[in-house]
Formats: C-alpha cells, sequence, structure tokens
C-alpha cells in the first residue's frame, strides 16, 4: 500500500520546483539569444516618419542551404530570429504600401545577437529597396565580451602546426603557453591556456554546442582540424547564464556544415631531412643528421544530401611527423664499473675522494660528529660492489665520447627519432524536418600513437628494458554532439543539445613486466609480483644520465618509475532550453546537466625506485664534507 504524501511535503516540491524555474530563467530585453552554438538576429521595422510597422512579414534566408524563416513584427515593430546557425543571411521585409526591404550578405557569428532594423520607404511592393552596403554591424544586445575568430583569419593566417585552438592566443586578456599554439598531438602541452587571470583549468571549451572540455584538465578533448572549423568566439567575461563550470571564459567553435553547392578543400605540408641541416653536436661526434619528417595532410568535402534538406561535412586530417632529437649525458666509464675512481676528477683537475662509508664512526677530535675513511687508492675492493649494481651496470652501455677534458663529463651522446602518426575524422550531417524544426548530429575521432626512441640503442636487449623513456603512447579523442531545435510558434523556440567527450590515453613503459629479482634483489619481490605487475627498477644517481633536447621523452639514467596509462577522461552533457518572446522583452529557461569521470589503473604496477647522492661517500666528514663523494 502506498501512502500519499503530506501536503507540507507536497508545498516543499512546489515551491522546489518554482525556484528551480526561478533560478533559471532570465528576463530582459532582447539579450538572451546567443545561444551556446547558435547566433540570433533581431530588430525594429520603422516607415518613413520613425513610427514602427506592425504585422510586417520578415523573411530570412540561409544562402548557403536554401532555408527561409519567416517572422511577423509585433505590435511594437520587434521581429526576432533565435537560434540561428552561424552563416551569411539575407532579410526581406515587405509591407502593405512600402517597398520592399532587402538587407544583403548579413554575416551572422556564432554567440553574437545582430540588430538589423529596417527603415522603410513608401511605395509598390514590388518595388525593392536593397542594402548591399553597411557600416560594421554591433552586438548591442548583450555586455557579453568576446571575440570572433572568423573563419577567413582561421583559414588564412600562417599557424605552424594547424592547431586550430591557437588563434585564442590573440584574443585581449588571454595568456598562452607556447605549447598551446603548437601541434596538437599528445596529452598536456596544449591543454592550458589563462583567461582574464583565471587559473588555465577553469576555462570551458564547447564544440558544436556541446562539451569538449575533457574533466582531467578541463582543457579540449577533440582538436578539430583547422579545415573543419567554420569559425569560433572566445568570451571573456559577463557570460550568460547557460555557461556553466567555468571560472574563467568560454571557447566556443562551430565547425562547418555542408551547403546546396559541393565545396571542399585539400593540403599538404611537407619538411624533411633533406631541407634541415645536422646539428653542431651531431657533428662534434660524428654522428648524420637524425631522420625529421613532418607531413600533415588532408581533406574535406562538403554538399547537399537531398538539396534543401539534407546537407553532410566531412573532414579528414593526418599527421606523419618523425621527430628529431638528441640526448647528451654522462654514464659510468669502464673504470668507474670496477670501483676504480683514481682518475675522477673535479673541474680544477683534482681527484675527488671517495669515503668507505661502512667505515664511518664518531670523531674523537671533534664530540658529536663523525669520521670516515677514504678508499686506498680511491678504488672500492671488489669484495665491497654490491651484485645489484654489478647487475644494473650490464644495463647501461658505455660511454661513446671522451667527454669534457679534465672531468670526462658528458660522455654518451645519441641523436634519435620519435615518430607521432595521427589520424581525425569528423563527419556531420543537417537534416531539415520541417519548416520549424532543425536537427544535426556530428561525430569526430582522433587517434594518434607517439613511438619514443631507444636512447641506449638495441645492441642489447638489456638497453631496452632501462631505456629512461616514458615508452609508447596511444591516444584515442572521441566527440559526439546531437542537437535539435524547433520553432513551435513564431515566438516559442525549444532547443535540446547532447554531447559525450571521451579522452583515452594507453602507455607501457620499456621496463613494464620485468621482475627485479632478475638484478638480484631480494626473492620477496617476486612474491609481491603476484599482486602487481613488476617494473624494472629505477635508478638516479647524481651527476649520471641523459639530458634531452625533446619534452616528453623521457630522460635520467635507468628505468622511467613503475606505472602504466589506460587512463579514460568521459564526459556526458545535457543541455536545454525554451525561449519566448512577448513583446520587446524575451523570457528564457533552461536546464544543464552533465557528468564526468576518471578512470585509470596508473597504480596497480609496483617496482623499487633507488636514488643515490654524493652522501654515501663524500668524507671525511659525512654531513658537511661536500667536495667529496661520487
Amino acid at each position: 500500500m502506498h501512502k500519499r504524501p503530506s501536503a507540507p511535503i507536497t508545498r516543499l516540491c512546489r515551491t522546489l520546483v518554482f525556484a528551480f524555474i526561478a533560478v533559471t530563467t532570465i528576463l530582459n530585453c532582447h539579450s538572451v539569444f546567443a545561444q551556446i552554438a547558435a547566433g540570433s538576429i533581431v530588430g525594429i521595422v520603422r516607415d518613413p516618419t520613425g513610427n514602427v510597422v506592425s504585422s510586417a512579414q520578415v523573411v530570412l534566408l540561409n544562402k548557403a542551404t536554401n532555408q527561409t524563416f519567416n517572422a511577423t513584427t509585433n505590435t511594437l515593430g520587434y521581429y526576432s530570429f533565435p537560434l540561428l546557425q552561424p552563416a551569411v543571411y539575407q532579410i526581406t521585409v515587405q509591407a502593405p504600401g512600402f517597398k520592399q526591404f532587402i538587407q544583403d550578405n548579413v554575416q551572422l557569428d556564432v554567440a553574437i545577437t545582430l540588430t538589423i532594423n529596417a527603415d522603410l520607404q513608401v511605395g509598390e511592393v514590388s518595388q525593392s529597396v536593397t542594402v548591399t552596403g553597411q557600416a560594421p554591424l554591433l552586438e548591442t544586445q548583450t555586455s557579453s565580451l568576446g571575440q570572433v575568430i572568423s573563419n577567413k583569419s582561421v583559414v588564412n593566417l600562417p599557424l605552424n602546426g594547424r592547431n586550430a585552438y591557437g588563434f585564442a592566443a590573440l584574443v585581449p586578456g588571454v595568456v598562452a603557453p607556447y605549447g598551446f599554439t603548437q601541434t596538437a598531438f599528445d596529452e598536456y602541452n596544449d591543454q592550458f591556456i589563462s583567461i582574464n587571470g583565471s587559473r588555465p583549468n577553469q576555462n570551458l571549451f564547447l564544440l558544436d554546442g556541446g562539451m569538449n572540455s575533457e574533466p582531467a584538465f578541463t582543457g579540449p578533448g577533440y582538436f578539430p582540424s583547422v579545415d573543419l572549423v567554420d569559425e569560433y568566439k572566445v568570451q571573456t567575461n559577463n557570460l550568460g547564464a547557460e555557461f556553466s563550470n567555468t571560472g574563467g571564459g568560454i571557447i566556443n567553435v562551430i565547425t562547418k556544415s555542408g551547403s546546396n553547392q559541393i565545396h571542399g578543400s585539400a593540403w599538404e605540408f611537407f619538411r624533411d631531412t633533406n631541407l634541415v641541416a645536422n646539428d653542431f653536436f651531431s657533428n662534434r661526434a660524428g654522428l648524420p643528421r637524425a631522420n625529421f619528417r613532418f607531413n600533415q595532410f588532408g581533406g574535406t568535402v562538403g554538399g547537399p544530401i537531398k538539396r534543401d534538406k539534407t546537407f553532410f561535412f566531412f573532414a579528414y586530417e593526418g599527421l606523419r611527423w618523425v621527430q628529431s632529437g638528441s640526448a647528451v649525458g654522462t654514464l659510468p666509464t669502464a673504470a668507474q664499473r670496477t670501483g676504480d675512481f683514481s682518475t675522477t676528477y673535479d673541474s680544477h683537475g683534482n681527484v675527488i675522494p671517495i669515503y668507505d662509508p661502512f667505515s664511518t664512526k664518531p670523531d674523537p677530535s671533534h664530540p658529536g660528529q663523525f669520521i670516515r675513511t677514504q678508499f686506498p687508492g680511491n678504488k672500492i675492493p671488489e669484495a665491497q660492489i654490491n651484485p645489484v649494481a654489478k647487475a644494473l651496470l650490464g644495463y647501461l652501455p658505455l660511454p661513446n665520447q671522451p667527454g669534457t677534458p679534465v672531468t670526462g663529463t658528458n660522455n654518451y651522446y645519441t641523436n634519435f627519432s620519435s615518430p607521432i602518426e595521427e589520424n581525425s575524422f569528423s563527419f556531420r550531417v543537417d537534416q531539415v524536418l520541417t519548416d520549424t524544426q532543425k536537427l544535426f548530429g556530428r561525430y569526430s575521432l582522433n587517434d594518434t600513437t607517439q613511438t619514443r626512441p631507444n636512447l641506449y640503442g638495441s645492441s642489447s636487449p638489456n638497453f631496452l628494458i632501462s631505456n629512461p623513456t616514458a615508452g609508447n603512447d596511444f591516444l584515442r579523442q572521441q566527440q559526439v554532439t546531437i542537437d535539435y531545435t524547433n520553432a513551435f510558434r513564431q515566438n516559442t523556440i525549444l532547443d535540446l543539445n547532447s554531447s559525450y567527450v571521451r579522452y583515452y590515453i594507453g602507455r607501457k613503459i620499456p621496463g613494464l613486466g620485468f621482475s627485479p629479482t632478475g638484478v638480484g634483489l631480494p626473492s620477496y619481490f617476486g612474491s609481491l609480483a603476484k599482486s602487481y605487475t613488476p617494473c624494472f627498477p629505477s635508478v638516479g644517481v647524481t651527476g649520471l644520465g641523459l639530458n634531452l633536447s625533446l619534452g616528453n621523452i623521457g630522460g635520467g639514467l635507468m628505468g622511467a618509475g613503475c606505472y602504466t596509462l589506460g587512463d579514460v577522461y568521459p564526459d556526458l552533457h545535457e543541455y536545454g532550453s525554451l525561449t519566448i518572446v512577448h513583446g520587446a522583452h524575451t523570457l528564457k529557461t533552461g536546464a544543464d546537466f552533465g557528468i564526468a569521470w576518471l578512470s585509470t589503473p596508473r597504480y596497480e604496477p609496483a617496482g623499487p625506485s633507488f636514488t643515490f647522492t654524493p652522501g654515501f661517500t663524500q668524507g671525511p666528514n659525512p654531513i658537511t664534507s661536500t667536495s667529496s663523494g661520487f
């Protein structure tokens, strides 16, 4: 048996519903039409004396698709066309006793509300007045601050790496790091941007009105190619209430759609080894130029499936980028591997003394302090060399350079190539369901693989395991948006938008699966491996290891930590709004709902990590003697 809710609970529910509607409703004059993925055109029709003209017929034509929209001016002479796709339009106004008014080539941008007033002239309806030239149209209906990056700017401005989001750095108030404007291929170098002093992770990225912020870094989940982008707007301040989940700005990108004409583009940008010179250090080391290639290519095509009704747009971009770089550093010499440090010098040509840590004892001359004894001949006896250390040395190559004079540092040099392969696809369909209903959907996919180099070469399988790089990556970015609009009446419009963005990164480090017992570590590491995936030990020694000329590759002496990536960053977002025009006022209410989560297996593996400093062998005072030890 079910009990009816009590009267107080019923009143509470009604109160909450009313409060929700009140909070999500915006009431003002004309200014709420700047929708997430749309623009609006409004205006007032007047006669030659300045009086408003009611019941005038206003027809709006999308010049690319031939889709028409109709409106009638109300008693205030006011008309409005909300929720319009950014495009070039033609406005026609006619009323009995007046010449026909035509405003041609009206460019409507994303998140813009244009005011186009029509001043009619007395005459026959068969006569017309066509306006083709005009002063730049200003957005006077909202106080929101921002800047539109037009299609002309996107296509014609030079852009190394074709990262369409890079143009955002041109907007006043936007501070972007170097990586944000470069080729977007990985997870980190292209995420962070500050707008008007906000934290870099507080911005919102939208794609065709759908969510495009991945939840881990709140950067773009999918990077559209330059030729896929129609235009976008960077909104920096005074954002509308429909923009949630942001303490910074909005980067609102609109993709291209098909039209009644077949149109498309194709491109290729190419550089390779033969077009670049060898660097100084490779020449000095007697190494040839590392293999380098940058090949970015693709194409787009769009057009009608059914004229005036159904349109498509497809885009593809590929990237074949072989990065070239170099690594320089210091590795143990043949003598040092046997414990002989008698020829290890500092920059002044003095032998760096090393002390026996097992000889540490209280200093009789200085109570409360300790003292150590230097190894005879500055050589570690064979019996005192740890067998694990001996085994680990078998995973390091010998130096291949004489090194810096006197000290012998920087005795290892190599150049390398790191291939990156990327394939990006996007497909969009626009459908005019009826004169008042429109639906579009778009699915975008980007797959990227990055292969990191073997810094110690491949002459021994041991060198592949100890390789101090982050391993190889596979990234998949997906974004889908579906949007439906329905003008129930000339003054009532419904907009529903559903979107999903998913960012995946998979990574496997070189030493994953190697049992530490393989280098002589205790057997309990084998027992641990039954519960956790083992890894090759990570070893760091002060003064030893490699420094790389490229970021996001690796570096250090041996091993790359112990982790693996299979991270998934999804975000599902639902948005809806209802817009009602009444007189010179607009009432808008809506709801915005989303769920985002993070899934990662990166903490499942387990492996040892060792760090050694000169403190282990410095002396004679093991605490204060800083000019000794190795």
